[in-house]
This record gives structure tokens, C-alpha cells and sequence, in this order.
């Protein structure tokens, strides 16, 4: 199955306008970084997670691309994914939910 790079969805499948470079850049609510690729992953309007860096691979884009169309098991959506300026940014859906930390520490009655 190949995918097209840069890779855009439909406008009707988006839950809003993409966000475009400034938005993206200057969004101050970020998600921690579970590994150190040298970038952000930020959230905008509540409707996106935007992760870009220099070590951001469109591997990742792909594999989302790969778990939404053969494997049916959640995953965020990939709405978008190219490149500005030598950076690659992956633009996918947001989740809202709580983190394992904050999951763990309610079902032991906030300890």
C-alpha cells in the first residue's frame, strides 16, 4: 500500500482548517516527549497534535496510515504530513484522555 509524501486527507475528513506554520510554532500547550527526537508535539484548537523535529521520520506517518487502513486498532489519525524547511511535521488527531501517570495515581485514590 503505498502513500503519497507529502500526504494531505480530505478536507471533509478533517475536524477543522489544518493548522498552518505560525499556529504551529508559537502553540504553547505541549505533551511530553516519551523519547528525545529534538522536536515538539504540541496541540492546537483541541483537534490536533502537530510533531515535528529534526529526527521525525515519515515512518511514523506511514504507520499510522498502516494501522487505520489494515489492522482497524486505535491510533490517531494522520491528517497531514510534509515538510517545511528541511523539518518533517506530522499533523494527527488528538485524543483527550489521561495520561498512565494520572490514570495510576486516581485508581489509588490520588497517592
Amino acid at each position: 500500500m503505498l502513500f503519497p509524501f507529502p500526504y494531505y486527507r480530505d478536507a471533509v475528513q478533517l475536524p477543522g482548517p489544518l493548522p498552518d506554520q505560525v499556529e504551529i510554532e508559537q502553540a504553547t500547550r505541549t505533551l511530553p516527549k516519551s523519547s528525545d527526537y529534538g522536536g515538539r508535539l504540541v496541540v492546537i484548537r483541541d483537534k490536533y497534535v502537530v510533531k515535528y523535529g529534526p529526527l521525525v521520520t515519515e515512518n511514523e506517518g506511514y504507520a499510522l496510515l498502516f494501522i487505520e487502513n489494515q489492522l482497524k486498532t486505535a491510533a490517531p489519525r494522520l491528517y497531514a504530513m510534509y515538510r517545511h524547511r528541511d523539518t518533517l511535521y506530522i499533523v494527527m488527531e488528538y485524543i483527550s484522555s489521561i495520561s498512565l501517570r494520572d490514570g495510576v495515581a486516581f485508581a489509588h485514590g490520588g497517592k
